[in-house]
């Protein structure tokens, strides 16, 4: 089961909603991290995967690797160059008008070699 700790920001820029995993994920056997999430906001807002050896990061542009889409599906991070342990994030990035309502749902992560 995921237990990711949701971290949400209203900046002068928009919306950022960061969702970390608690755990740490050992790479090492690894060539991917799979996501497979749905989204669904008034506006079109950048979506991402990506990993860190931080804990905290506030901005995901900071992220050790990264993979960016502007729509829901599944989205597959290579990390075959990576070795030993890391945090895995997830998040939207855009903007925020009024009281627009954002709906974003994670239905599996998943490590793979292809």
């Amino acid at each position: 089961m995921i237990s990711p700790n949701i971290i949400t920001n209203y900046a002068t820029r928009g919306l950022k909603i960061l969702l970390r995993l608690n755990q740490t994920v050992n790479l090492s056997s690894y060539n991917y991290v799979n996501t497979y999430f749905s989204y669904r906001s008034t506006y079109t807002d950048t979506l991402f995967l990506g990993i860190s050896s931080s804990s905290s990061i506030s901005d995901y542009k900071t992220l050790t690797c990264i993979i960016e889409t502007l729509s829901a599906g599944l989205l597959k991070l290579n990390v075959n160059s990576l070795i030993g342990e890391y945090y895995v994030y997830i998040g939207a990035v855009g903007s925020m008008l009024g009281t627009e309502k954002k709906e974003f749902e994670i239905s599996s992560i998943y490590l793979s070699i292809n």
